[in-house]
């Protein structure tokens, strides 16, 4: 039980790590090609300039107009991570007001439907279809030893020749794990309890 808790906990920090991971991934990609952008462009107005005439354009607005430009780039990087951050938070706000709206489970205790204090009356399992069972393997081509001496389970179990089941069906049925059984004169011993295979198996079984 430990174990199964634990590791359901390693799998949501996982699946709440991808979500951050994921956010700043997108932000990194955003301001990765806004930055190629502005340098592109401040490259080319650099470029423009030394291009241009001497003494055309003052080189002290050049400088300045330069330094602009570079905090100018760092502004507009830090707007893109902020204005990022504010979208994931009115995102959360829009899920916690759709929450607020989702209608609540149903009480734990349904005082209507408790079943009364005596139940279960018997500690008993039992089996009402096995005739299912008996099916699944009369399909499979198995050959079928009922060892039963009730005549109700008798005429119970000559139904299975009256139906099939579904393939739908079938298909469930041969998802369920099976293992092979194992002889029952591996416990038989004089100084355990059963002494023999009649006294290990019930005329039932």
């Amino acid at each position: 039980m430990a174990n199964r808790f634990f590791q359901n906990y390693l799998k949501l920090v996982d699946k709440d790590a991808k979500l951050f991971f994921y956010s700043n991934a997108t932000m990194e990609w955003l301001i990765l090609r806004v930055e190629a952008l502005q340098n592109l462009t401040l490259f080319t107005a650099v470029f423009l300039l030394v291009l241009l005439p001497k003494g055309y354009v003052d080189p002290g607005l050049v400088g300045l107009s330069l330094s602009y430009a570079l905090a100018l780039t760092s502004t507009q990087v830090f707007m893109i991570r902020w204005y990022s951050s504010l979208a994931n938070y009115i995102i959360s706000v829009e899920r916690i007001k759709q929450f607020m709206h989702i209608p609540p489970e149903p009480p734990a205790i349904v005082e209507d439907g408790r079943p009364p204090s005596s139940w279960p009356c018997e500690g008993r399992i039992k089996l009402q279809d096995q005739r299912v069972c008996l099916r699944w393997v009369y399909e499979r081509g198995v050959s079928i030893l009922v060892k039963s001496f009730n005549k109700e389970w008798i005429k119970e179990n000559l139904d299975i020749f009256d139906w099939m089941l579904s393939p739908k069906e079938s298909k469930k049925i041969d998802q369920i794990p099976r293992k092979k059984g194992c002889l029952g004169i591996k416990f038989i011993s004089d100084q355990g309890p059963y002494k023999s295979v009649e006294e290990l198996w019930d005329a039932n079984i």
